[in-house]
């Protein structure tokens, strides 16, 4: 494997520095537009990577986060932080749009999905909105949360998922023939969870 100086000039050598600062990687990107690279045998993003060459390793189950400039390509690790997954949701939407306001059907809809099943990370990012917003809406209608992969026993869907079925979801969505629903369906679980797999390099 190369040395954290050599992986450090390889990412320099291919980001494009914007006036913002960004180093916005010029190589292969996945399709959420976040840059790969392989070292070894093993696909990093590239924002992953450097924030583990210049800050430090991330810790397990964190999402590295884009804290200034919500730009995807970009690697500059003054640009990153880590958080956990509703962290990291919440930051896409924010960006996206800070208000956001719903017809009365739309909230019966968010409603009628967390009844189904949906979790509220999963609903705010099909929204696309905070899902502070919906968990509101939520407890005005009388719903108590609940937390989705936490239970007790064998209803756990972190403990169902295997390390195998998490490299047979990233290399499935890597082939972006799947949505992360699609995937969440077959594998038995809920859409954030899947996020949390796919946007996590294999360990």
């Amino acid at each position: 494997m190369a040395s954290v100086a050599a992986l450090k000039r390889l990412i320099k050598g291919r980001v494009k520095v914007t006036a913002a600062g960004c180093w916005e990687w010029q190589g292969a990107r996945n399709g959420n537009g976040y840059g790969q690279c392989r070292v070894g045998p093993k696909v990093w993003t590239v924002h992953r990577l450097a924030f583990t060459l210049w800050r430090g390793p991330i810790g397990r189950g964190l999402f590295v986060r884009h804290k200034k400039c919500n730009n995807p390509p970009c690697c500059n690790p003054r640009h990153l932080l880590t958080g956990w997954h509703e962290d990291n949701t919440n930051d896409i939407v924010l960006h996206k749009t800070r208000r956001r306001t719903f017809a009365e059907p739309e909230i019966h809809g968010m409603i009628s999905s967390f009844d189904s099943g949906e979790s509220v990370i999963a609903i705010a990012t099909r929204l696309h909105t905070d899902s502070r917003m919906v968990k509101a809406h939520l407890l005005r209608a009388g719903r108590k949360m609940r937390h989705h992969g936490r239970p007790k026993g064998s209803k756990n869907v972190m403990v169902r998922i295997t390390d195998e079925m998490k490299e047979a979801i990233r290399a499935k969505y890597a082939t972006r023939k799947f949505t992360q629903e699609e995937l969440a369906q077959r594998f038995g679980c809920d859409q954030g969870y899947v996020s949390m797999i796919v946007r996590q390099p294999e360990r």
